[in-house]
């Protein structure tokens, strides 16, 4: 039996490659409408402390949760040759590192309390932590699945987890167990995915072996794991301090409105990313090439998103009614201040895009650090304010940071910073005329006919007149994104 695999692709691989695009992309998309759906469920059972509760504590122990992956998740993936009893010694330090976390987390549980001044925070993250083992178990086994090509299995493996997960979670809240419904759901969540992944994946683990650069290993894993904790850190901040200072109430009314503003760019833009990074990086050489495909990339995010967080933006009351429930109305404010600031953070990630796949990565994270200080910063001024100063302060700060991003990027690609900016003219002209005629219906039409047919009818007529302005004043700028994606399609299969 061979115990080596070849990132040399066989023409068997071809097709697997193909399709595991397509399965990469639908199955993120998937699992966010899951996601939702148990949410929505849960929000009406649930009350916003209990929310805050779970948040105060996830806000801890994500900042944990790099040391489990250590970059070697990306390691496993792109090493150029593999063999089992490798993969098996990456597999025992995920899982050591994974045991280590939880023990720290289980031994802290009682000062996250004290800190929050609420017992039932400490109770929690002794179950927060507790994930931390299959989470080290899933690691590598994902990470040979994603290697192999398997994206069919591993969507298979979300949803099933995913589905037994929120199951139990609603299970549990109608039973009357408040947060630990939302605290049990991810360790559930973990602990069958793990088992999944240990059961589907080919290899299986073997007695650990010293035959590893240890040194490589921490070299490669350090700098990820550095990047993912700068990056974790302003998504968190803001969340300890309003559970710090405001309480578990606020906080869970704050972080739900946060989750659903985040919602359109994980779809719209994150499931992209790779396709987009993937692309660029095969016109490195090719300078000509590659600013033309950076700019129909911007181009092409800017027709998706633009629309996407204006329709967000004037339907907030409807989107948070349909997911959220009425007593959850009051976050409507929230909502509408913080669309704004992860319209431009969709922005930053394609900026963040060109910088990796034309080979300078440093960069993304020199500005990630001072971004990170921005942020932060902002959000201990805005907190006099309550959850809405902090709102402010997130969207401020990131439309603040999206010059630098774009003046960089312009300066890599050398251009001018106006040509990218041309890029985002039209369709965001096109939004600004949508939303006044998508106002116009719900003013005039106002409480006449039921909210959900109401929320439909905006949607269906801001898309209209947003593609019937992009095609009367741009007619191929449609055609030009097809073809960008075609491109990658094909470009890929090509170089397979």
């Amino acid at each position: 039996m061979c115990n080596t695999i070849s990132t040399n692709e066989s023409d068997s691989l071809k097709e697997r490659s193909l399709r595991g695009a397509f399965f990469s992309i639908s199955s993120t998309l998937f699992q966010q409408i899951i996601s939702v759906v148990i949410v929505a469920f849960l929000a009406r059972i649930l009350q916003p402390a209990d929310f805050g509760v779970t948040d105060m504590v996830v806000a801890f122990t994500l900042f944990a949760e790099p040391f489990v992956d250590m970059g070697l998740i990306l390691f496993t993936v792109n090493r150029q040759n593999l063999t089992h009893s490798q993969w098996s010694n990456l597999f025992w330090i995920n899982l050591i590192l994974g045991l280590l976390l939880a023990s720290l987390i289980i031994n802290i549980s009682p000062l996250i309390g004290l800190f929050y001044n609420y017992k039932d925070a400490g109770r929690i993250a002794v179950v927060f932590g507790l994930c931390f083992i299959p989470l080290g178990v899933s690691i590598q086994p994902s990470a040979l699945l994603i290697r192999q090509l398997r994206f069919a299995r591993i969507a298979f493996i979300e949803f099933v987890s995913l589905v037994i997960g929120g199951l139990v979670a609603i299970k549990m809240a109608l039973a009357g167990f408040g947060p630990f419904a939302i605290a049990w759901r991810m360790l559930v969540y973990h602990s069958i995915r793990s088992v999944l992944l240990l059961f589907f994946v080919t290899w299986k683990p073997l007695l650990p072996t010293n035959i590893l650069n240890f040194k490589e290993i921490f070299l490669f894993g350090s700098k990820i794991t550095g990047y993912n904790l700068i990056k974790n850190i302003p998504q968190q901040f803001d969340k300890i301090l309003l559970g710090r200072t405001n309480g578990r109430f606020t906080l869970g009314l704050y972080s739900r409105a946060f989750s659903l503003a985040y919602l359109p760019i994980i779809v719209s833009v994150q499931s992209l990313i790779p396709v987009f990074v993937s692309l660029l990086s095969k016109f490195q050489d090719r300078v000509e090439k590659f600013t033309k495909t950076s700019l129909q990339i911007f181009k092409m995010i800017s027709f998706l998103i633009f629309p996407i967080f204006f329709l967000c933006f004037i339907s907030a009351m409807d989107i948070i009614h349909l997911f959220y429930g009425l007593k959850w109305l009051e976050i409507v404010p929230i909502f509408r201040i913080l669309s704004i600031g992860f319209l431009c953070q969709g922005i930053i990630w394609i900026c963040e895009c060109v910088f990796i796949s034309i080979g300078k990565p440093g960069i993304v994270f020199r500005v990630s650090i001072i971004r990170t200080v921005v942020i932060c910063l902002s959000f201990m001024i805005g907190l006099r304010w309550g959850m809405r100063g902090v709102a402010i302060a997130f969207s401020a700060s990131t439309v603040l940071m999206l010059l630098p991003y774009l003046f960089l990027t312009a300066s890599t690609l050398s251009l001018r910073v106006t040509l990218i900016l041309k890029e985002m003219i039209l369709p965001l002209i096109a939004s600004i005329i949508m939303v006044i005629m998508v106002h116009v219906f719900r003013y005039v039409v106002n409480d006449m006919i039921f909210w959900g047919l109401r929320f439909i009818i905006s949607v269906v007529l801001g898309l209209i007149v947003y593609i019937f302005i992009i095609t009367l004043f741009q007619r191929k700028a449609l055609g030009s994104i097809a073809l960008l994606i075609k491109s990658a399609i094909f470009r890929e299969k090509a170089d397979l």
